[in-house]
């Protein structure tokens, strides 16, 4: 898995389709975030307005959203790699199951700041990634809470070879913490796209990582 990967949240899929031009022959993997404006406050495109390029990638659909069983058929139309939806944002996981089983994505459940991993062991047994969420979601630019990285270590006391993502405020002065506390990859986003040169930024920290 590619440690670094870059997230893009737009409004306007033109947006997004040129940050995915922007990457091409740079990234491996990209995360797009959806957001319905109800699950979280802000609103992106659909699913369905992913551009075409996406698929030049291993793209991370990450689901701000409820109901998110909603939006599956739309992420495999797409060709998603991996989709992550929020613990939170399900009503009852064994129904989410068997949603899942038709589809041909991977998946991976989304813990906000405020959710413990107590919430998720039940279904722990199911889940083969997680995304520990480092900020509240829904906007970028938003200040990264250290104090979820332990979270880490207590996923890992459940089940050793989950995979485990981090995403919100991961920037150049806390990259190397997420790594230390055992993540196999971090989501970024304003930390590459507000920078003057998004490339170069991507490939330094990528580099300070590898």
């Amino acid at each position: 898995m590619q440690k670094v990967v870059p997230a893009i949240l737009e409004r306007d899929k033109e947006e997004t389709r040129k940050k995915l031009i922007l990457l091409q022959g740079v990234s491996e993997w990209v995360q797009i975030d959806i957001a319905d404006g109800v699950f979280v406050s802000n609103r992106t495109h659909g699913v369905q307005d992913i551009p075409e390029e996406s698929r030049k990638f291993k793209t991370e659909v990450h689901l701000m959203v409820q109901n998110p069983q909603d939006y599956f058929m739309a992420c495999q139309e797409i060709g998603a790699t991996r989709v992550i939806f929020h613990l939170s944002a399900v009503e009852r996981f064994s129904h989410m199951l068997e949603d899942l089983r038709l589809c041909t994505f991977a998946w991976g459940v989304a813990l906000n700041p405020n959710i413990s991993v107590q919430d998720l062991s039940p279904y722990i047994n199911e889940v083969t990634s997680l995304l520990v969420m480092s900020v509240q979601p829904g906007f970028q630019g938003s200040l990264f809470v250290p104090a979820v990285l332990g979270k880490i270590a207590e996923v890992r006391a459940l089940k050793n070879d989950i995979l485990v993502g981090v995403d919100g405020g991961v920037n150049k002065e806390n990259i190397l913490d997420v790594f230390k506390a055992g993540a196999n990859y971090a989501c970024v986003g304003s930390s590459i796209f507000g920078s003057d040169n998004p490339v170069e930024t991507f490939q330094k920290l990528s580099s300070m990582v590898e």
